[in-house]
C-alpha cells in the first residue's frame, strides 16, 4: 500500500538582493522552522506582482521548483532571478518551503520535487520556466492534490494581468522552451 506524505507549505517573501541573515532567516525563525532542516526540503520560487509566466497550457506564477540545501540553493538562483528582478520591480518573489518526511528515507524529498514537476509539467505543458530538465519519481508516495494545487497553481483570488515568456535574449529562454510538450 503506497504510503501517504503529508505536506504543508511555508511562504517567505524574497528580492534577489536580500540577504539570508536579513531577510529570509527572521522569517523562518517566526515559524519556527529549524534550518537544520533546510538541507532536505523542497521549495517553489513564484512571481508575487502583477504577471505570471506564460505556459504552454495555461499561465501559472512559478518560475522554479527545487529541492536540497535552501540556503545554498538560494544563493545560486540570484544570477537568473536577477533578470526577473527588473520585471516584479517593487514586488517580491514569493518562495514555498515544504519539508517532505517518510520514516527510514532520507530521500523522501527527492520524489516530492519531482511529483511537483511532473504534476506541473501535466496541467501547464512544461517543466517550471528555470527548470531545465524534468526530474523523475523514486517512489510510490501519494500527496495530497489540493497541497501540490497551492505551490503550482495561480491560486483564488489572485488577479494577474500579464501572462510573459522569456524571448531569445534572456537568459532563461533555452531553459524555458526545453521541456515543453509538443
Amino acid at each position: 500500500m503506497p504510503v501517504k506524505v503529508d505536506i504543508s507549505w511555508t511562504w517567505l517573501d524574497w528580492k534577489p538582493h536580500c540577504t539570508w541573515e536579513t531577510h529570509i532567516a527572521p522569517q523562518l525563525e517566526a515559524v519556527k522552522i529549524p534550518f537544520s532542516k533546510l538541507d532536505r526540503c523542497v521549495y517553489v520560487i513564484r512571481t508575487n506582482g502583477i504577471f505570471a509566466i506564460s505556459y504552454p497550457y495555461k499561465p501559472s506564477p512559478v518560475i522554479y521548483i527545487g529541492e536540497g540545501n535552501f540556503q545554498q540553493r538560494l544563493s545560486k538562483h540570484r544570477y537568473w532571478l536577477g533578470d526577473l528582478e527588473e520585471l516584479v520591480r517593487d514586488y517580491s518573489f514569493c518562495i514555498g518551503v515544504a519539508l517532505p518526511r517518510v520514516p527510514n528515507n532520507a530521500q523522501a524529498y527527492k520524489d516530492y520535487e519531482a511529483a511537483l514537476i511532473q504534476r506541473f509539467r501535466d496541467i501547464h505543458g512544461s517543466a517550471p520556466m528555470a527548470n531545465s530538465h524534468m526530474e523523475y519519481r523514486r517512489c510510490n508516495y501519494v500527496y495530497e492534490e489540493e497541497v501540490m494545487r497551492e505551490a503550482l497553481l495561480i491560486g483564488k483570488g489572485v488577479r494577474f494581468k500579464w501572462a510573459i515568456h522569456p524571448m531569445p535574449s534572456a537568459t532563461l529562454y533555452e531553459a524555458y522552451h526545453k521541456t515543453h510538450l509538443e
